[in-house]
Protein backbone atom coordinates (compact mmCIF):
# COMPACT_ATOMS: atom_id res chain seq x y z
CA UNK A 1 0.00 0.00 0.00
CA UNK A 2 2.11 2.98 -1.53
CA UNK A 3 -0.68 5.82 -0.14
CA UNK A 4 -3.14 5.36 3.20
CA UNK A 5 -6.66 6.94 2.75
CA UNK A 6 -7.70 8.05 6.13
CA UNK A 7 -11.54 8.11 4.60
CA UNK A 8 -11.86 11.30 7.79
CA UNK A 9 -10.03 11.41 11.24
CA UNK A 10 -10.91 8.40 13.21
CA UNK A 11 -10.95 9.93 16.88
CA UNK A 12 -12.03 6.83 19.15
CA UNK A 13 -9.10 4.53 18.29
CA UNK A 14 -5.27 4.70 17.77
CA UNK A 15 -5.45 7.88 15.73
CA UNK A 16 -6.42 10.97 18.31
CA UNK A 17 -7.03 14.73 18.58
CA UNK A 18 -5.22 15.96 21.72
CA UNK A 19 -6.59 19.15 23.84
CA UNK A 20 -4.24 21.04 23.32
CA UNK A 21 -5.36 20.98 19.03
CA UNK A 22 -2.59 18.83 17.63
CA UNK A 23 -3.10 15.54 16.33
CA UNK A 24 -1.65 12.36 17.08
CA UNK A 25 -1.62 9.29 14.55
CA UNK A 26 -0.48 5.77 15.41
CA UNK A 27 0.51 3.54 12.35
CA UNK A 28 -0.11 5.47 9.63
CA UNK A 29 2.90 4.83 7.66
CA UNK A 30 3.70 1.48 5.47
CA UNK A 31 7.05 0.40 7.04
CA UNK A 32 8.54 -0.03 3.38
CA UNK A 33 8.00 3.88 3.69
CA UNK A 34 9.84 4.47 6.87
CA UNK A 35 12.59 1.55 5.68
CA UNK A 36 13.22 3.99 2.26
CA UNK A 37 13.46 6.93 4.51
CA UNK A 38 16.20 5.21 6.72
CA UNK A 39 18.32 4.04 3.60
CA UNK A 40 18.01 7.57 2.19
CA UNK A 41 19.75 8.91 5.55
CA UNK A 42 21.90 6.18 6.21
CA UNK A 43 23.62 7.68 2.97
CA UNK A 44 23.60 11.27 4.14
CA UNK A 45 26.22 13.51 6.00
CA UNK A 46 24.64 14.85 9.24
CA UNK A 47 24.98 18.35 10.13
CA UNK A 48 24.52 20.64 13.53
CA UNK A 49 20.99 21.96 13.74
CA UNK A 50 20.20 25.78 12.98
CA UNK A 51 21.30 28.17 15.10
CA UNK A 52 18.05 30.37 14.88
CA UNK A 53 14.31 29.48 16.09
CA UNK A 54 10.76 31.91 16.60
CA UNK A 55 9.74 33.41 19.67
CA UNK A 56 6.56 33.42 20.28
CA UNK A 57 5.63 36.54 18.30
CA UNK A 58 7.07 34.86 15.10
CA UNK A 59 10.33 37.04 15.22
CA UNK A 60 14.04 35.26 14.34
CA UNK A 61 16.01 35.07 17.62
CA UNK A 62 19.57 33.64 17.76
CA UNK A 63 18.83 30.25 19.48
CA UNK A 64 21.16 28.44 22.03
CA UNK A 65 18.67 26.20 22.93
CA UNK A 66 18.96 23.26 20.20
CA UNK A 67 20.70 19.91 20.11
CA UNK A 68 20.67 17.95 17.61
CA UNK A 69 22.05 16.70 14.47
CA UNK A 70 20.08 17.25 11.11
CA UNK A 71 19.91 16.47 7.13
CA UNK A 72 17.82 18.98 4.60
CA UNK A 73 16.02 16.11 2.57
CA UNK A 74 17.13 17.93 -0.79
CA UNK A 75 19.84 15.73 -2.11
CA UNK A 76 19.39 16.27 -5.93
CA UNK A 77 21.22 12.83 -6.19
CA UNK A 78 18.45 10.76 -4.25
CA UNK A 79 15.44 13.07 -6.06
CA UNK A 80 13.58 9.67 -7.46
CA UNK A 81 13.25 7.76 -3.89
CA UNK A 82 12.55 11.13 -2.02
CA UNK A 83 9.62 12.10 -4.17
CA UNK A 84 7.44 8.95 -2.88
CA UNK A 85 8.42 10.31 0.52
CA UNK A 86 7.21 13.63 0.13
CA UNK A 87 4.31 12.48 -1.68
CA UNK A 88 3.23 9.76 1.34
CA UNK A 89 3.93 12.02 3.74
CA UNK A 90 2.29 15.37 2.36
CA UNK A 91 -0.42 13.75 1.23
CA UNK A 92 -1.38 12.35 5.40
CA UNK A 93 -0.58 16.01 6.32
CA UNK A 94 -3.00 17.25 4.13
CA UNK A 95 -5.52 14.85 5.04
CA UNK A 96 -5.09 15.79 8.41
CA UNK A 97 -5.12 19.65 8.36
CA UNK A 98 -8.22 19.13 6.02
CA UNK A 99 -10.21 17.12 8.94
CA UNK A 100 -8.96 19.07 11.70
CA UNK A 101 -8.11 23.02 10.98
CA UNK A 102 -8.77 23.53 7.56
CA UNK A 103 -5.70 25.67 6.58
CA UNK A 104 -4.57 26.71 3.20
CA UNK A 105 -1.29 26.41 1.96
CA UNK A 106 0.66 26.02 -1.07
CA UNK A 107 3.62 23.37 -0.37
CA UNK A 108 6.04 22.21 2.07
CA UNK A 109 10.03 23.27 2.93
CA UNK A 110 12.17 20.78 2.88
CA UNK A 111 11.38 18.16 5.12
CA UNK A 112 14.43 17.64 7.95
CA UNK A 113 16.10 14.21 9.40
CA UNK A 114 16.78 14.51 12.57
CA UNK A 115 18.88 12.86 14.87
CA UNK A 116 18.87 13.08 18.87
CA UNK A 117 21.28 11.56 20.95
CA UNK A 118 22.44 11.47 24.50
CA UNK A 119 22.18 14.73 25.75
CA UNK A 120 20.39 16.56 22.20
CA UNK A 121 17.16 18.61 23.62
CA UNK A 122 14.98 21.52 21.39
CA UNK A 123 13.52 24.31 23.97
CA UNK A 124 10.68 25.91 23.79
CA UNK A 125 9.56 27.27 20.45
CA UNK A 126 7.37 28.16 17.56
CA UNK A 127 7.84 26.75 14.27
CA UNK A 128 5.90 29.81 12.53
CA UNK A 129 8.01 32.46 11.39
CA UNK A 130 7.94 35.77 9.65
CA UNK A 131 11.29 35.76 7.84
CA UNK A 132 10.49 33.93 4.90
CA UNK A 133 8.75 36.62 2.66
CA UNK A 134 5.17 36.48 1.71
CA UNK A 135 4.68 33.01 3.08
CA UNK A 136 4.51 31.71 6.53
CA UNK A 137 4.72 28.13 8.29
CA UNK A 138 1.04 26.70 8.92
CA UNK A 139 0.87 23.60 9.81
CA UNK A 140 3.96 21.29 11.57
CA UNK A 141 4.42 17.56 11.75
CA UNK A 142 7.26 15.08 13.46
CA UNK A 143 7.36 11.76 12.16
CA UNK A 144 9.08 8.72 14.14
CA UNK A 145 11.26 6.81 12.56
CA UNK A 146 12.84 4.63 16.10
CA UNK A 147 10.84 2.48 18.12
CA UNK A 148 10.08 4.02 21.05
CA UNK A 149 11.95 1.76 23.24
CA UNK A 150 15.47 2.64 21.50
CA UNK A 151 15.59 5.56 23.39
CA UNK A 152 14.48 7.39 26.95
CA UNK A 153 13.77 10.99 27.10
CA UNK A 154 13.45 12.68 24.25
CA UNK A 155 9.40 13.02 24.47
CA UNK A 156 7.68 15.90 22.10
CA UNK A 157 5.73 18.46 24.74
CA UNK A 158 2.95 20.56 23.40
CA UNK A 159 1.66 23.43 25.04
CA UNK A 160 -2.05 24.78 25.52
CA UNK A 161 -2.79 27.72 27.43
CA UNK A 162 -3.69 25.65 30.29
CA UNK A 163 -1.71 22.26 29.72
CA UNK A 164 1.14 20.86 28.48
CA UNK A 165 0.98 17.36 26.70
CA UNK A 166 3.91 15.00 26.35
CA UNK A 167 3.96 12.51 23.55
CA UNK A 168 6.84 9.97 22.85
CA UNK A 169 6.99 8.71 19.20
CA UNK A 170 7.18 5.25 18.15
CA UNK A 171 8.49 3.96 14.63
CA UNK A 172 5.28 5.07 11.98
CA UNK A 173 3.66 7.88 14.87
CA UNK A 174 2.88 11.02 13.14
CA UNK A 175 1.94 14.11 14.93
CA UNK A 176 0.58 17.18 13.31
CA UNK A 177 -0.23 20.56 14.74
CA UNK A 178 -0.71 24.24 14.20
CA UNK A 179 2.80 25.96 13.70
CA UNK A 180 2.11 28.69 16.02
CA UNK A 181 1.70 25.67 19.09
CA UNK A 182 4.50 26.30 21.77
CA UNK A 183 6.28 23.00 21.94
CA UNK A 184 9.88 21.23 22.87
CA UNK A 185 11.69 18.41 22.76
CA UNK A 186 12.80 17.09 26.22
CA UNK A 187 16.86 15.95 26.69
CA UNK A 188 17.69 12.21 25.60
CA UNK A 189 19.08 10.32 28.58
CA UNK A 190 19.24 6.71 26.34
CA UNK A 191 19.38 5.50 22.83
CA UNK A 192 18.65 7.51 19.68
CA UNK A 193 15.81 9.51 18.74
CA UNK A 194 15.21 9.45 14.87
CA UNK A 195 12.53 11.29 13.31
CA UNK A 196 11.79 13.27 10.06
CA UNK A 197 9.86 16.62 10.78
CA UNK A 198 8.56 19.61 8.24
CA UNK A 199 6.25 22.52 7.42
CA UNK A 200 3.49 23.23 5.32
CA UNK A 201 3.33 27.17 4.13
CA UNK A 202 0.73 29.16 2.71
CA UNK A 203 1.22 33.04 2.17
CA UNK A 204 0.07 35.34 4.62
CA UNK A 205 -3.45 36.26 4.96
Amino acid sequence: MFFTDLGGIDTENQNHALNDGSFVGKNMFDERLLFDIDEYASHQQLEAGGSYASTLDGEKQPMKTRSTMIHWMTNEKYKNSLLPIYQQISYIVRKINDSMWGYSYTGYEPFQYSEYTIGDHFDWHIDQNKYTGSEIRKISFSLGLSNKNEYEGGDLVIKSSDQENNYKLDRGDIVVFPSHVLHKVTPITKGKRRVVVGWGEGIIV
